[in-house]
Protein backbone atom coordinates (compact mmCIF):
# COMPACT_ATOMS: atom_id res chain seq x y z
CA UNK A 1 0.00 0.00 0.00
CA UNK A 2 3.01 2.14 0.67
CA UNK A 3 4.44 1.51 -2.73
CA UNK A 4 1.02 2.55 -4.05
CA UNK A 5 0.75 6.16 -2.08
CA UNK A 6 4.17 7.26 -3.38
CA UNK A 7 3.35 5.97 -7.21
CA UNK A 8 0.13 8.61 -6.61
CA UNK A 9 2.22 10.82 -4.74
CA UNK A 10 4.87 10.97 -7.58
CA UNK A 11 2.24 12.27 -10.07
CA UNK A 12 1.88 15.76 -9.21
CA UNK A 13 -0.63 16.29 -11.95
CA UNK A 14 -3.89 15.04 -11.94
CA UNK A 15 -4.26 15.23 -15.68
CA UNK A 16 -1.55 12.13 -15.95
CA UNK A 17 -3.62 10.04 -13.31
CA UNK A 18 -6.53 10.10 -15.43
CA UNK A 19 -4.83 9.49 -18.49
CA UNK A 20 -3.27 5.91 -16.97
CA UNK A 21 -6.68 4.92 -15.37
CA UNK A 22 -8.76 6.19 -18.24
CA UNK A 23 -6.07 3.51 -20.79
CA UNK A 24 -6.00 0.89 -18.04
CA UNK A 25 -9.87 1.11 -18.73
CA UNK A 26 -9.34 0.79 -22.09
CA UNK A 27 -7.05 -2.25 -22.33
CA UNK A 28 -9.76 -4.01 -19.69
CA UNK A 29 -12.74 -2.93 -22.19
CA UNK A 30 -10.07 -4.57 -25.23
CA UNK A 31 -9.43 -7.67 -24.04
CA UNK A 32 -12.91 -8.14 -22.53
CA UNK A 33 -14.39 -7.20 -25.57
CA UNK A 34 -12.00 -9.58 -27.75
CA UNK A 35 -11.54 -12.37 -25.89
CA UNK A 36 -14.11 -14.57 -26.08
CA UNK A 37 -13.59 -14.85 -29.86
CA UNK A 38 -10.60 -16.46 -29.50
CA UNK A 39 -12.57 -19.34 -28.24
CA UNK A 40 -14.48 -19.50 -31.53
CA UNK A 41 -11.32 -18.62 -33.88
CA UNK A 42 -8.67 -19.05 -35.05
CA UNK A 43 -9.65 -19.66 -38.58
CA UNK A 44 -8.39 -22.57 -40.52
CA UNK A 45 -6.00 -20.46 -42.77
CA UNK A 46 -4.02 -19.48 -39.20
CA UNK A 47 -3.79 -22.79 -38.08
CA UNK A 48 -2.48 -23.59 -41.96
CA UNK A 49 -0.24 -20.80 -41.88
CA UNK A 50 1.46 -22.13 -38.67
CA UNK A 51 2.00 -25.51 -39.84
CA UNK A 52 3.58 -24.14 -43.02
CA UNK A 53 5.58 -21.59 -42.02
CA UNK A 54 6.95 -23.63 -38.47
CA UNK A 55 7.70 -26.75 -41.38
CA UNK A 56 9.97 -25.05 -44.30
CA UNK A 57 12.79 -22.11 -44.18
CA UNK A 58 12.66 -18.22 -44.60
CA UNK A 59 14.13 -18.48 -48.01
CA UNK A 60 12.05 -20.87 -49.53
CA UNK A 61 9.00 -19.47 -47.87
CA UNK A 62 10.39 -15.95 -49.44
CA UNK A 63 10.33 -17.54 -52.83
CA UNK A 64 7.77 -19.76 -53.33
CA UNK A 65 4.07 -18.89 -53.09
CA UNK A 66 2.15 -21.59 -50.28
CA UNK A 67 -1.37 -22.30 -49.68
CA UNK A 68 -2.55 -20.29 -52.51
CA UNK A 69 -0.97 -17.15 -50.72
CA UNK A 70 0.39 -14.77 -53.53
CA UNK A 71 3.98 -13.52 -53.11
CA UNK A 72 3.87 -11.38 -50.09
CA UNK A 73 6.85 -11.09 -48.59
CA UNK A 74 6.63 -8.70 -45.75
CA UNK A 75 3.89 -11.01 -44.35
CA UNK A 76 5.77 -14.64 -44.45
CA UNK A 77 8.65 -12.72 -42.85
CA UNK A 78 6.43 -10.97 -39.50
CA UNK A 79 4.44 -14.76 -39.26
CA UNK A 80 8.24 -16.18 -40.01
CA UNK A 81 9.89 -14.75 -36.40
CA UNK A 82 6.35 -14.68 -34.89
CA UNK A 83 5.26 -18.51 -35.71
CA UNK A 84 8.81 -19.50 -34.38
CA UNK A 85 8.50 -17.41 -31.35
CA UNK A 86 4.83 -18.39 -30.59
CA UNK A 87 4.17 -21.73 -31.89
CA UNK A 88 0.98 -23.20 -31.67
CA UNK A 89 -0.52 -20.97 -28.64
CA UNK A 90 -3.08 -18.33 -29.87
CA UNK A 91 -3.27 -16.67 -26.97
CA UNK A 92 0.05 -15.30 -27.51
CA UNK A 93 -0.71 -13.93 -30.77
CA UNK A 94 -4.22 -12.50 -29.64
CA UNK A 95 -2.05 -11.11 -26.72
CA UNK A 96 0.62 -9.33 -29.22
CA UNK A 97 -1.64 -8.17 -31.53
CA UNK A 98 -3.93 -6.61 -28.27
CA UNK A 99 -0.81 -4.77 -27.23
CA UNK A 100 0.18 -3.11 -30.61
CA UNK A 101 -3.78 -2.41 -31.40
CA UNK A 102 -3.54 -0.59 -27.62
CA UNK A 103 -0.48 1.28 -28.68
CA UNK A 104 -2.46 2.84 -31.58
CA UNK A 105 -4.97 3.77 -29.96
CA UNK A 106 -3.06 5.49 -27.20
CA UNK A 107 -1.29 7.67 -30.55
CA UNK A 108 -4.21 8.41 -31.78
CA UNK A 109 -5.83 9.23 -28.14
CA UNK A 110 -2.36 11.75 -27.51
CA UNK A 111 -3.06 13.13 -31.23
CA UNK A 112 -6.51 13.92 -30.82
CA UNK A 113 -5.83 15.32 -27.43
CA UNK A 114 -3.53 17.50 -28.70
CA UNK A 115 -5.86 18.88 -31.38
CA UNK A 116 -8.79 19.47 -29.31
CA UNK A 117 -7.66 19.46 -25.67
CA UNK A 118 -10.54 17.21 -23.98
CA UNK A 119 -9.72 13.76 -22.09
CA UNK A 120 -13.01 12.21 -22.60
CA UNK A 121 -13.63 13.14 -26.15
CA UNK A 122 -10.03 12.03 -27.20
CA UNK A 123 -11.21 8.94 -24.93
CA UNK A 124 -13.92 7.87 -27.07
CA UNK A 125 -12.16 8.51 -30.20
CA UNK A 126 -9.54 6.01 -29.21
CA UNK A 127 -12.12 3.40 -27.67
CA UNK A 128 -14.12 3.38 -31.17
CA UNK A 129 -10.73 2.94 -33.31
CA UNK A 130 -10.29 -0.14 -30.77
CA UNK A 131 -13.39 -1.80 -30.72
CA UNK A 132 -13.90 -0.85 -34.75
CA UNK A 133 -14.12 -4.00 -37.23
CA UNK A 134 -10.74 -2.93 -38.61
CA UNK A 135 -9.04 -3.68 -34.85
CA UNK A 136 -11.23 -7.21 -34.81
CA UNK A 137 -9.87 -8.39 -37.54
CA UNK A 138 -6.31 -7.14 -36.31
CA UNK A 139 -6.80 -8.78 -32.92
CA UNK A 140 -8.12 -11.90 -33.82
CA UNK A 141 -6.98 -13.61 -36.30
CA UNK A 142 -2.70 -14.16 -36.63
CA UNK A 143 -2.74 -12.92 -40.16
CA UNK A 144 -3.82 -9.32 -38.82
CA UNK A 145 -0.56 -8.29 -37.43
CA UNK A 146 -0.15 -7.18 -41.27
CA UNK A 147 -3.02 -4.91 -40.86
CA UNK A 148 -2.17 -3.57 -37.48
CA UNK A 149 1.68 -2.45 -38.15
CA UNK A 150 0.16 -1.00 -41.80
CA UNK A 151 -2.26 1.24 -39.25
CA UNK A 152 0.68 2.09 -37.58
CA UNK A 153 3.10 2.63 -39.89
CA UNK A 154 0.20 5.09 -41.58
CA UNK A 155 -0.01 7.19 -38.31
CA UNK A 156 3.62 7.56 -37.47
CA UNK A 157 3.78 8.74 -41.54
CA UNK A 158 0.82 10.78 -40.93
CA UNK A 159 2.20 12.46 -37.41
CA UNK A 160 5.28 13.00 -39.33
CA UNK A 161 3.53 14.90 -42.15
CA UNK A 162 2.10 16.83 -39.24
CA UNK A 163 5.34 17.60 -37.66
CA UNK A 164 6.96 18.53 -41.03
CA UNK A 165 4.11 21.04 -41.86
CA UNK A 166 4.52 22.38 -38.64
CA UNK A 167 7.77 23.02 -38.90
CA UNK A 168 7.81 24.39 -42.09
CA UNK A 169 5.36 26.90 -40.79
CA UNK A 170 7.15 27.74 -38.20
CA UNK A 171 10.19 28.14 -40.72
CA UNK A 172 7.85 30.18 -42.69
CA UNK A 173 7.04 33.32 -39.89
CA UNK A 174 10.32 33.82 -38.10
CA UNK A 175 11.36 37.07 -38.59
CA UNK A 176 14.28 37.79 -39.53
Amino acid sequence: MKMLNNIILKFKNKDSLLQISLFITLFILMYCWYKPFTQIFPYSDDLRAVREISSNSLYKLITTPFANINYRPVLIIVLYFLINAFGYNMLLYFITNLILNIFIALLIYRKHLKLSNCYYSSYVISLLYAISNFSFYGIVQIEGILEILCMLFLFLFISFLFFLFSFLFFLLTINY
